[in-house]
């Protein structure tokens, strides 16, 4: 995800000089335009390269008609066009997003931000990180809309996502609150697709939120940390017995095939064997050992407390409510 900041002085304790800011989005969208007008032939300029979907409401409404007129001014051939629901915009997807190679910009106004939309949209000829239909992200315990996403290597499994045109990007203006969680932080492909216009929300207040979904996320088992160290101590030991057991089987053989002048030349070169006996079998104490570093390239594994813990802090910001942040309205006048 790229999150776009709100324009802040120099003396805002966010500022950051290097953030993305409304301004620098918009005329991201310029560039991305100027360069398709060159590459596009005459006949399909007729599509316009950026679609706004609007949500029937005025605050989206007068965020359009801002937004409008600077594309209008800048020379860039764009369409409007309302949404009234999640079937209207599915229709809309499916007509004139999908397969639309001149598309380059699309545009939510006041809709998209309950969505999952790392599953909503996949990117084309590529197998995303997550599917839809598949097990639960960490945002699945809350209001929104979760993330559901796999880690199979079944490459017969169908995706449902739409296939966002290859030069799209998607630019993210609402209001609504709480955010779908799996826009803000999740793991995928589309996410650097996907553009966040931030009212200062993110980076002032979900720094908690940011955490926990990002643990919970790479949280790789379902056991305890003491399940985890005894399940581990076990096969460790497990591999040792069976290493000394097979050493055992090994000097019962050499007994059994040489009877006592073996024994006898054992004993003769006892000392000797001690010193061998220790250069033969640190390989196989090293190959144990090894195993040990390996397991420190793995996600730490949290325990049951600390992942109810977790789960907790994005489940207290899904049940704060539905509420209402900075007005697109707003947004879309900073550029002005």
């Amino acid at each position: 995800m790229v999150l776009i900041h709100p324009p802040r002085e120099a003396s805002d304790p966010y500022y950051d000089a290097r953030a993305p800011d409304y301004a620098l989005a918009y005329l991201d969208i310029l560039k991305k335009s100027r360069c398709a007008s060159f590459s596009i032939s005459s006949t399909a300029s007729a599509n316009a390269a950026v679609l706004l979907l609007v949500s029937p409401d005025p605050d989206a409404l007068c965020a359009a008609r801002v937004l409008v007129r600077l594309l209008t001014d800048d020379d860039i051939p764009h369409r409007l066009v309302p949404v009234d629901g999640y079937a209207t915009l599915q229709r809309i997807i499916e007509t004139d997003v999908v397969g639309n190679d001149e598309l380059h910009t699309l545009v939510f106004l006041n809709l998209g931000s309950v969505l999952s939309l790392p599953t909503y949209f996949t990117v084309p000829k590529c197998r995303p990180e997550f599917q839809v239909g598949r097990s639960s992200s960490p945002s699945a315990s809350g209001a929104g809309a979760p993330l559901l996403g796999s880690n199979d290597e079944d490459e017969d499994d169908e995706v449902t996502g739409f296939p966002l045109p290859p030069k799209c990007s998607l630019h993210i203006l609402d209001s609504h609150r709480p955010w779908n969680l799996d826009n803000l932080f999740a793991t995928s492909d589309m996410m650097e697709r996907i553009f966040v216009w931030d009212d200062g929300e993110v980076i002032e207040k979900l720094a908690a939120e940011a955490e926990a979904y990002e643990k919970l996320e790479f949280d790789w088992g379902i056991d305890s940390d003491s399940d985890s160290e005894d399940s581990g101590g076990s096969e460790d030991d497990k591999d040792e017995s069976e290493d000394v057991q097979s050493e055992d089987d090994e000097d019962e053989d050499e007994e059994e095939g040489e009877g006592g002048q073996r024994r006898r030349k054992r004993r003769r070169l006892g000392s000797r064997d001690d010193d061998e006996d220790s250069a033969i079998s640190s390989p196989r104490r090293r190959r144990r050992k090894s195993k040990k570093p390996k397991d420190l390239d793995r996600p730490r594994k949290l325990s049951s407390h600390e992942r109810a813990r977790l789960q907790g802090v994005l489940q207290r910001y899904y049940h704060k409510g539905t509420n209402m942040g900075l007005a697109v309205s707003g947004m879309a006048y900073l550029l002005a």
